[in-house]
């Protein structure tokens, strides 16, 4: 399959306008799916200002002790429990919009890469928006697709991070039953356990990240990059095999 071909390995013109050309047809692809998804949170939003309102006429209700407190007790609840749902769904939504972003940063990476030459290690460009002639070199290619795995891989965690604690209150709200085959059903013990090991991968991250922008070529071999390594939306796969087994392997070499 093209995407376990080696990037280093597209030495012909026809082998590189190919994957250029499947590179920006999956950008064209995940824009469209973006914009899908941010319909599907603007219908979200609407939802989430109709049941605020709902819940300040009831608050304002209850204020004018027009209904008792065990009644808006009931409903405070029971807005509580709808707003955790549309907002784990808003997380959900934006966690999928950020995996496909990202794709699309380091298909843009590839597509620069296939544009410059075949043995060259830099290319002279025009920039579109100032017509300004830049130069192009293939290293500053390899560690912006660096930084774009550290960057989203960091709004994963985070947005991860932000979902499991709301999982959390959703699942424990008082005389509100979550059914265990409800959607955002879930075991406290088990989401607890996730989150300690989403903030064990966050202060790893962090590590990398203080570290500011770098030269990646001190740690991975760039040469071993396949066209799947650009499509692929599992960041936490990829911070994984380019930072931590790399760094892993380094070691033990020494």
């Amino acid at each position: 399959m093209i995407e376990g071909m080696l990037v280093n390995e597209l030495t012909t013109v026809d082998e590189r306008k190919m994957v250029f050309e499947l590179a920006k047809a999956r950008i064209k692809s995940l824009q469209g799916v973006i914009e899908q998804l941010e319909t599907q949170e603007k219908g979200i939003d609407t939802i989430l200002n109709q049941e605020k309102e709902t819940y300040e006429v009831s608050f304002n209700q209850h204020q004018d002790r027009e209904i008792s407190i065990p009644e808006f007790s009931a409903i405070d609840q029971e807005h509580r429990h709808k707003l955790d749902s549309l907002h784990l769904k808003k997380i959900s939504i934006e966690m999928a919009k950020n995996a496909k972003q990202g794709v699309i940063e380091r298909l843009w990476c590839l597509c620069w890469l296939l544009k410059m030459p075949y043995g060259k290690t830099e290319a002279q460009a025009i920039r579109h928006d100032t017509g300004e002639k830049i130069t192009v070199r293939r290293q500053d290619i390899y560690n912006k697709y660096m930084d774009t795995i550290l960057k989203s891989e960091g709004m994963r965690l985070k947005n991860e991070q932000s979902y499991l604690r709301l999982l959390l209150d959703f699942n424990h709200i008082p005389d509100i039953l979550v059914h265990p085959e409800h959607e955002f059903y879930a075991e406290s013990s088990a989401t607890s356990e996730k989150l300690v090991d989403v903030k064990d991968q966050i202060e790893t991250l962090q590590q990398y990240e203080s570290k500011g922008r770098r030269n990646y070529k001190d740690i991975m071999d760039f040469s071993q990059l396949t066209v799947g390594d650009f499509m692929n939306e599992n960041t936490e796969y990829l911070f994984d095999q380019f930072f931590l087994a790399n760094e892993e392997q380094r070691r033990r070499a020494v």
